[in-house]
């Protein structure tokens, strides 16, 4: 029995037998092991972020959209979209005036992307090339207004971007036309 206990792994480890340690092979297939179990884990953090840049890129895009048609019918409509300072998420809001009104109602805020999401704007330089990139910090929000009888944007925001890790998307406005498409 005690030469079982010695040739034995169990022996080994409570003090009975040689302590040898590991072999190469077993240190081999947990490294293995963990650089698969990583790969997944990676692999779902990437899949992740792009679930959450192309949301908040649906919502923007969204947001812009409804803005758009609630001006041109009967209540004039703006849109901000601004970082809290509380959280560091990223929210919508509409401020709506209603027809005979002089000021704004401000509806609820909605969240619409997480702290970990970058949200930029650019600035059309009027030949069509997009210029002067501003992050979208707190107490530095994106204000996003249409004219009422055509639709087209007030503001000169052309793109704005929504980026999380290596993952990208644009929302683009077309100023003529006040129109928003995704990228």
């Amino acid at each position: 029995m005690k030469k079982l206990l010695e040739n034995n792994r169990i022996g080994r480890c409570n003090g009975t037998g040689s302590n040898r340690g590991f072999s190469l092979i077993e240190l081999i297939v947990v490294i293995a092991i963990m650089a698969i179990v990583m790969g997944f884990f990676i692999a779902g953090l990437g899949y992740l972020l792009g679930v959450n840049v192309r949301s908040c890129a649906h919502e923007i895009q969204t947001a812009i959209g409804a803005t758009r048609i609630t001006t041109m019918g009967k209540e004039e409509t703006h849109l901000r979209i601004y970082r809290d300072s509380s959280d560091h998420c990223i929210y919508k809001q509409e401020r709506v005036k209603e027809s005979g009104e002089t000021n704004f109602t401000d509806l609820p805020a909605e969240k619409i992307g997480k702290a970990t999401l970058t949200v930029s704007y650019f600035i059309d330089d009027g030949s069509g090339g997009l210029t002067g990139e501003t992050e979208l910090t707190e107490g530095n929000p994106i204000e996003i207004e249409f004219d009422r009888a055509s639709g087209k944007e007030k503001t000169t925001f052309n793109c704005i971007r929504v980026e999380g890790g290596s993952i990208r998307m644009d929302v683009r406005i077309v100023p003529a036309t006040g129109k928003v498409f995704t990228e």
